[in-house]
Order: structure tokens, then sequence, then C-alpha cells
């Protein structure tokens, strides 16, 4: 991590006064929430707005080359170095607090990155509106406290298709990694979907369910043959008891983990066999408002063993019951000009 730097901002709100019992509370907003890089780098920006005269922002990550305040105390511009691992997508955070000597306010910048030469797409799922641009409902969705949620009645459930120009799978879009981070009820990904799918064999659709009083799990694949539909076990991690449910072994009791679990679906170690996957379930743990992968618990290759899939977009799937997701991540490498 980099060292803490900090700066004296133009208050842009009412000035916070440090004198007298009736002095307002701290204030500060970082619009947006979080910034998403593709793989080669490059710079962005987020708006400040406080009413205090110095804020503080704290480490980040070593790939990040470095964080700036304007001279106006407006915009925080952070850039990031090139990522060079073709497998890893890069998640960390800037922590940002006010500097008055009272209760400050505190606000965390998520920061994420694409796998090497590869587009990012990224929504944290955190706001109270929907960007209908990206993304397309098959049914009701709700927002809670930074997450949004699905409620599915344990067949087509309800799902958001990602209309993001990356979330169109295709042959030439040919080395991908998607993931969300899901809790409760029958949460997962559809991929290679479109909207008048139901007579085609192009879809696949994974859903994860946990049980908290025994703290195992179970895994579900479906294509419009039903299910036992994946493939080989990846060598190197817990071997299923079955195909169709699969017992998670050795998960972190409560306490040691976050509620959510994240779901990966990734083709990389499977190329040039681009129609290859394998499906990853990992715990994760939240410190300092930084979100990282705890322990991998699962993962299975799955493959079109007959026709190759048509383009096709990914979604997220509530299947059955009520199911919270966040940090949705796409990062798509076109490897064909």
């Amino acid at each position: 991590m980099s060292a803490i730097a900090v700066f004296a901002v133009v208050s842009c709100q009412e000035p916070y006064d440090p004198i007298g019992n009736n002095r307002p509370a701290p204030l500060l907003t970082v619009t947006p929430s979080s910034l998403a890089f593709d793989g080669p780098g490059g710079t962005l920006e987020a708006a400040i707005e406080t009413n205090v005269e110095t804020i503080n922002v704290g480490g980040y990550p070593d790939w990040i080359e470095s964080v700036t305040v304007s001279e106006d105390g407006k915009t925080l511009s952070v850039k990031a170095k090139a990522n060079e691992d073709q497998a890893a997508v890069r998640y960390g955070n800037i922590k940002i607090e006010t500097v008055t000597g009272s209760t400050e306010a505190v606000q965390n910048l998520m920061l994420v990155q694409a796998a090497k030469d590869a587009v990012i797409t990224f929504d944290p799922l955190n706001g109270q509106t929907l960007d209908t641009d990206m993304w397309k409902p098959s049914g009701e969705y709700t927002f809670g406290s930074g997450f949004l949620g699905l409620t599915g009645d344990g067949d087509r459930g309800t799902e958001l298709m990602c209309l993001a120009p990356s979330a169109l799978l295709t042959q030439a879009n040919n080395i991908i990694t998607i993931s969300v981070d899901i809790k409760g009820g029958e949460g997962g990904l559809r991929v290679y979907v479109n909207e008048n799918d139901d007579d085609s064999a192009n879809w696949w659709e994974f859903f994860f369910s946990y049980n908290e009083a025994t703290n195992l799990g179970s895994i579900y694949a479906f294509n419009k043959f039903g299910p036992n539909a994946l493939g080989d076990v990846v060598p190197g991690v817990p071997v299923p008891d079955g195909v169709e449910n699969v017992t998670v072994e050795d998960i972190p009791p409560v306490g040691q983990r976050d509620d959510y679990f994240r779901m990966e679906i990734t083709n990389v170690e499977r190329m040039p066999n681009w129609w290859q996957s394998v499906l990853n379930i990992y715990s994760l743990k939240t410190q300092n408002g930084v979100t990282q992968v705890l322990k991998k618990h699962y993962a299975r290759k799955f493959e079109f063993d007959g026709p190759k899939p048509t383009p096709g977009y990914v979604s997220v799937w509530g299947r059955g019951g009520s199911s919270s997701f966040k940090n949705f991540t796409i990062s798509a490498q076109n490897t064909q000009e």
C-alpha cells in the first residue's frame, strides 16, 4: 500500500466551523463510489463534495500509480498501472475521510481493474436506480443497503440481462472472466442468453445455495437438456458428491468471512478452447473497506460439447427465494482483429 496523503480543499458546501456548540457535522461525498479501469490502466476521476477544509486520502493498492486532488479540492484523480496478468481481475480501495479532530465523515472509493489487455464492465449494484442502458430486467428488483435484490420462484426466477458490449459473449470476445457476489436464496449467473432463447441449446445457468445451519453450500448447473450438465472436475479442488448437487467443504465459520460468496466464470485457463470455462466459488473477507478473496471452495469445468454457442449476453439470476447481489464484473479481451 502507498503512503497516506492529506489535502487542503475548498469547501463547496456550507463551511464547517470548528468553533462553537452549533458546528455542523462533517460532510463528505465521493461520486462515483467506484472507479473501473481497463487492463492497460489510465486515469479516472471522482468528484469530491465536502464542508471541511482538509481531507485525508488513505493508502492505495500497489497497482495504482498515483492519487491526486485538484487545486480546488473538487476532483480526485486516480492513475492505474497496466495489469500484466491475464488471469487476474484486480480489486482495491481508497479510504477518504475528513480531518476535523471530531467525528469524521468517511467514504471508501472502490477500485477495479480488468485483466491484461481486457475491457472492464463493472456495476457495484449499490445504488438506488438501475442503469437501463446497461441492464434489462425480466421482472421486479429491489435495492437494499449496498446491494440489489432479486426474488425467484424456483423455476425461471428473475434475471437482469447485462447489455454492455463486453457482456455479449462471442468467439471474438474469447478471453473472459465474469463474477458477482451473492448472498441468500438461490442466486447465480446465466451466460449466452438471448431474449427469446426458450428453444435454444445455447444458454447455461448456474446458481449457488448456502445452508447457514450446516455451513455447507450447493452448486447447480442447467442448460436446455436439464441438470447434470457440468464437465470434469478441475484438479486440486474438492471432488463433488454427484454432479447436480455439489457439497462445498471447508467454508470458514461466520465471523471469519463475509456473508457474501463470489461466483466466477472464466475461460482463461482453458484457452485456446474458448468454449470451455471454469466455474469457481470463493469466500470473501472485507477489511478496511477492501473486499478480497479469502479462499476458493469449488471449481469445475463446463463446455459446449455439441454445436458451439452463438452470441449471447450475461445475466445476473435470482432463481429461488431472495438473493442479494453486488460487485458485478466482466473482464473481456478481444483477441481477434
